[in-house]
């Protein structure tokens, strides 16, 4: 009788251990999906910012252009163009940058959950194994 208290324990250990794999899984996946979100408004932040601080870039540019007496037109407007599409590009990677960053992380908290689940299953058939072997002991 004390085997068979064994065997059921060793079983339901093992049954622990996977549902705890399980569990572990489930919550790094939220953690990580929590984490990519904040990666991306991180990322949205950041293109706010760049616009703003590009369009006090292209003032302060075009001021001083204004001062110099050069004018607006010609190579001034070259530069002045060039700036703008300098600066669009940098807030799009900015953006871009924080949605690959979320990206990443939730593919990896999808990656952690999986992983979790398949030790459950692992964990439930090593549960199964060792009843059938107990069983198998006690009948030879």
């Amino acid at each position: 009788m004390a085997s068979y208290a064994a065997l059921a324990l060793t079983a339901y250990g093992k049954y622990q251990q996977g549902q705890a794999a399980k569990q572990a899984g489930a919550w790094n996946q939220s953690v990580h999906n929590m984490e990519g979100a904040s990666a991306e408004q991180q990322g949205l932040n950041q293109e706010t910012i760049e616009r703003r601080q590009g369009r006090e870039f292209l003032g302060r540019q075009a001021t001083a252009i204004g001062q110099a007496g050069i004018g607006y037109g010609g190579s001034s407007a070259a530069v002045a163009h060039d700036s703008s599409i300098n600066t669009e590009l940098d807030a799009l990677n900015a953006r871009y940058r924080g949605a690959f960053t979320k990206w990443g992380l939730t593919t990896q908290g999808t990656a952690l959950n999986y992983e979790g689940q398949v030790q459950a299953q692992s964990a439930n058939l090593g549960a199964g194994a060792s009843i059938l072997r107990g069983f198998a002991d006690y009948t030879s």
